[in-house]
């Protein structure tokens, strides 16, 4: 099935020219561009690249950013009279904020680290002539993830805390009354600032980092062990780009 461009960009003027193509040798490293163009500054170009690194690095910094609160938060001295730590304004907007950011970069990494590697994993298995059901678009995250680590392997089993920064994110991402403010007697852990400062926060980031960790290692090991040799086809050379352009 030819597959349906749902967002069409300017047409791109490409210009051959004999001069730019350069020679390389065969079993050369071949880096794939992806294109941009703006109609004022003209054509961009950057090499295609794995983005699921960008989001779980950045979701690290917002858990530590978060633990530091914390900690500031625990050093509020216990009102005498009441029994408990009244936090101001600024310290809960900021716990809110990079809580919530350390939520959804987490889900939004390993959506990234997936997809990224799901087609590799599948044309290696392939070349292999090895059954290997790929995880199918729209499964539940947390499935695609296991039948890819099962394909590699990985003894170390799914951390029970990525499944629950998983149920978190689906909290802060999709907002509801009921996750705004809940001071029943049991029910105070739907919202997303009391279910950090509940203390299963601490930590719960290490386990998922340690399995990911194994993950990368494991499926570059196999992509590196399992070269499949081929040539580029269709491959034009000595382009350089014909949109106009502001210096």
């Amino acid at each position: 099935m030819k597959r349906k461009t749902k967002h069409k960009g300017q047409k791109l003027k490409n210009i051959s020219d004999p001069l730019l193509a350069k020679p390389h040798q065969a079993g050369a490293v071949v880096e794939f561009v992806q294109i941009s163009i703006d109609k004022k500054w003209g054509r961009y170009v950057f090499i295609h690249f794995r983005r699921f690194g960008g989001f779980l690095n950045e979701s690290l910094k917002e858990y530590k950013k978060s633990l530091k609160l914390l900690e500031a938060i625990r050093k509020i001295k216990v009102d005498s009279k009441t029994n408990d730590r009244f936090i101001d304004f600024t310290l809960t907007n900021k716990l809110e904020v990079s809580s919530t950011k350390f939520l959804i970069l987490t889900k939004l990494g390993i959506e990234y680290l997936v997809e990224e590697y799901s087609l590799s994993l599948k044309q290696i298995k392939k070349h292999r002539g090895e059954l290997y059901e790929p995880p199918i678009s729209g499964e539940n995250l947390l499935n695609k993830l296991k039948s890819m680590s099962n394909a590699l392997n990985i003894q170390k089993p799914i951390p029970i805390e990525l499944t629950r920064v998983l149920e978190r994110r689906d909290i802060v991402e999709h907002p509801k009354n009921e996750n705004l403010y809940d001071c029943s007697e049991q029910g105070w852990k739907n919202v997303n600032l009391s279910w950090v400062l509940s203390g299963e926060f601490d930590g719960i980031a290490d386990p998922i980092v340690e399995f990911v960790n194994e993950f990368i290692q494991s499926i570059e090991k196999y992509i590196k062990d399992n070269p499949i040799p081929g040539s580029l086809t269709g491959i034009k050379r000595g382009i350089k780009a014909g949109e106009s352009f502001k210096n």
